[in-house]
């Protein structure tokens, strides 16, 4: 039997070929399997997003605290007595206890001092007629009439307080429209529509324009930032709504996309040369004069996906080594230079027998583990991962953005899209002063009537 070289070598080159598909075809099913194994445990997928079933809590068990004598005692209710109420009712006997005589018509022999205070609302509409009053000069006898107020242009008009109420109600509390609309008819018996809503707050954001700038001034004058990203729908169309805020101030801004000329556009990261903590996405890494720092939550979910998914042990010596770093600042502040000094050296260590660690992984022909990824993220970006362990007000994560971000993602949860870019434009800069006076401790719903009233609030800043 005759073997024809030429058909043999074709025969390995295809087999050849199928070996390689093959192999790409396996690669990208273990590449499908791993992110399947993704969960809100070991990545950024938030917790609804986990498989059903999944739930996943905080192991760390309580620690054991010494209870005072102070806590031991019950919980008093949280109503305080005031001093200045509304209104005194008397409780005066109508019949004798002793003989049962009548003593409606006989005064009181004595008043007790002690009381009981009942807290009540009172739902009133207030209907205010404005009239115009002419007065005559005692002088020249000239008559003079008295003007509206600037504020009353209308032959009816809603007053400050349904204005500042109803965007308190659509904003802060985030009560879709047709139920804030059925709260005043309710309670009130107002007929306010979902368009004249829409009106308040147009005009509520209108007259924030003035305070949304002096919180984006002072958040390009502080000393650190944090920022975030989510995404957000405007006209059933996906959209971005940036976050950049402190301890003390909050700004949103609407964005068609989650890009550089997108920061740029909102333009607080232009020519600001402080600290900016994120979540490690690329496009805030392109301002040079920023000190970029990182969320280590974010690092220790990907650190447990290398742990749990990938199985490389160099990742549960990292994970022990960032929150040793974390208790020790936190807890022993004169040791903390020493043991930093020492466990600094042991991130080194971990990092260098990761990489030998994932030699012995990764074939020739395979795409990058992220194992491999993440090693050399934390090489070359070392210093942003611990910058929380060598600087007093950096902080070990991003939650701060994360936290002032959260309520816009409830809001569309509840409310569900925006109808008008101008309509998210509003929310989004009304939030901003809502968020910031939250805060800052102040009250939010006086706020928006100062705001209602053309006054100014005074905002604190770090």
């Amino acid at each position: 039997m005759e073997v024809n070289v030429i058909e043999l070598l074709q025969i390995i080159e295809r087999q050849a070929k199928e070996i390689e598909q093959l192999k790409t075809r396996i690669k990208e099913l273990e590449d499908l399997l791993s992110k399947g194994n993704k969960n809100s445990k070991n990545s950024s997928i938030p917790p609804s997003k986990n498989n059903f079933g999944e739930r996943y809590r905080n192991e760390k068990k309580k620690e054991e605290k010494k209870v005072s004598e102070e806590k031991k005692k019950p919980k008093r209710n949280n109503l305080e007595i005031s001093e200045n109420p509304t209104e005194k009712v008397y409780h005066s006997p109508e019949v004798c206890e002793h003989c049962g005589k009548s003593l409606l018509e006989e005064p009181e022999s004595k008043i007790n001092e002690k009381y009981r205070q009942e807290l009540e609302l009172k739902i009133l509409k207030i209907i205010k007629n404005h009239h115009i009053v002419e007065k005559s000069c005692p002088y020249c006898n000239h008559k003079t009439e008295g003007k509206y107020p600037e504020e009353i242009k209308s032959t009816v008009q809603y007053g400050t307080t349904v204005k500042t109420l109803s965007s308190y109600l659509s904003n802060r509390q985030m009560i879709p429209l047709n139920r804030v609309e059925k709260t005043f008819k309710e309670l009130f018996e107002l007929n306010v529509s979902q368009g004249t809503i829409i009106r308040f707050n147009d005009e509520l954001a209108r007259k924030s324009e003035l305070e949304i700038k002096r919180i984006k001034d002072k958040i390009q004058k502080s000393s650190k930032i944090f920022a975030d990203e989510s995404g957000i729908y405007v006209k059933n169309k996906r959209m971005w709504v940036y976050v950049h805020s402190t301890e003390l101030l909050s700004y949103f801004a609407c964005q068609e996309n989650r890009s550089f000329e997108a920061l740029e556009k909102i333009g607080i990261l232009k020519d600001y040369k402080g600290s900016l903590i994120t979540d490690f996405y690329a496009i805030y890494r392109k301002y040079k004069e920023i000190r970029n720092f990182f969320c280590n939550a974010h690092l220790l979910r990907e650190l447990t996906f290398v742990s749990d998914i990938e199985k490389r042990s160099w990742s549960k010596k990292m994970i022990e080594i960032l929150l040793k770093l974390k208790k020790i600042k936190e807890e022993k502040p004169l040791y903390y230079k020493i043991e930093r000094y020492y466990l600094n050296k042991r991130y080194d260590s971990i990092i260098k027998n990761g990489l030998k660690e994932e030699l012995s992984f990764k074939n020739s022909d395979e795409k990058k583990s992220q194992s491999q990824k993440l090693l050399e993220r934390l090489t070359k970006y070392k210093d942003g991962y611990l910058g929380f362990a060598y600087y007093d007000n950096i902080p070990f994560t991003n939650n701060q953005a994360e936290r002032d971000i959260r309520p816009i993602k409830v809001q569309q949860k509840i409310s569900g899209t925006f109808r008008t870019q101008k309509g998210a434009d509003n929310y989004l800069g009304i939030m901003s002063i809502i968020s910031t006076l939250n805060k800052q401790k102040m009250p939010v719903l006086e706020s928006l009537r100062k705001i209602f009233d053309n006054q100014t609030l005074i905002f604190n800043s770090i």
